[in-house]
């Protein structure tokens, strides 16, 4: 399974999807945090923190499943957390928080399994919902609910995220696809990415996607995506394997658009040539003036 950067805390490494997960969740307002069943923190969301009361060089110190729990509640979510590693299915339960200044409050868990079950340590998502309403709740709204969360997560990074399978075709984006590039994301579920890449590249980027698919790496390349209008943009991509069951079904990846600020790169280069050219012109004119005085010199001293 892929890894990303090894976690500061534990020394284990975490999955590089993960990674790009947790970039995705920071922005978001919805409190949310990953932790180990050991009870160890290992990421939190600025929303969790701020919801707690804690400084945030503090969060990764405390455990989950003690310190900012009301111990009396803690049944309902060890027997969730049990069959959510053994089972990999989601698990919804209600427990009470409790804030640094000591008020305690209800809230609804949506705990889920983010490791396949061949990896060690298991690492676990909570997303924490209010609860003031929670025993009104029904399934068909619970599972509403999921969607929006997600959907409203994904939405609102600054950046395309988008995910497709073996085949190249987009199965999700995001939003900001229609910021960036002119694009409704319905219109583009189903189409094959290579159907956005200028004719002119569209073998190259095809070869690397195929190899990319073979090797189930993650990695980042450069690539020039048509916009709506007709312009071309260049953006730096981010991608992941997307695997299930131990094989590779696709991708996900997030694209950062770089056009200007390779433009304003390649200007800045271009100005250093043209400056290192006046300068050499400058050296080589002072250069023959210095010559022609010195012939000057030696014909008036004759």
């Amino acid at each position: 399974m892929m890894v990303g950067p090894p976690n500061k805390s534990t020394g284990e490494h975490i999955p590089h999807s993960i990674v790009v997960m947790q970039k995705a969740l920071n922005q978001s307002e919805q409190p949310f945090f990953m932790g180990l069943p050991n009870g160890k923190i290992i990421y939190a969301n600025q929303a969790f923190i701020d919801m707690l009361g804690y400084p945030s060089e503090l969060i990764d110190e405390l455990s989950w499943d003690n310190d900012i729990t009301l111990l009396s509640s803690n049944q309902d979510e060890e027997t969730s957390i049990k069959k959510l590693i053994q089972t990999g299915e989601e698990q919804q339960y209600k427990k009470y928080l409790v804030k640094k200044n000591g008020v305690v409050f209800e809230v609804q868990i949506n705990a889920y399994n983010l490791t396949e079950p061949d990896y060690e340590p298991t690492i676990i998502a909570f997303f924490i919902n209010n609860t003031i309403r929670v025993s009104e709740i029904t399934t068909e709204e619970v599972n509403e609910i999921q969607h929006i969360d997600y959907q409203y997560l994904l939405d609102n990074i600054n950046q395309i995220f988008y995910s497709y399978d073996l085949e190249g075709r987009i199965t999700y984006a995001n939003k900001k696809s229609i910021d960036i590039l002119g694009f409704n994301p319905e219109e583009a579920i189903g189409v094959h990415l290579w159907e956005f890449v200028p004719e002119r590249y569209r073998d190259n980027f095809i070869m690397e996607l195929n190899k990319r698919f073979a090797s189930g790496k993650a990695g980042s390349y450069l690539a020039t995506v048509i916009h709506r209008d007709g312009s071309e943009r260049v953006f730096n991509l981010k991608a992941s394997p997307v695997i299930k069951q131990g094989k590779v079904v696709g991708e996900m990846t997030l694209a950062e658009d770089v056009t200007e600020s390779r433009r304003i790169i390649k200007e800045l280069k271009k100005s250093n040539k043209t400056l290192n050219r006046l300068s050499q012109e400058l050296i080589a004119a002072n250069q023959q003036l210095i010559a022609t005085e010195e012939e000057l010199r030696l014909q008036l001293d004759e």
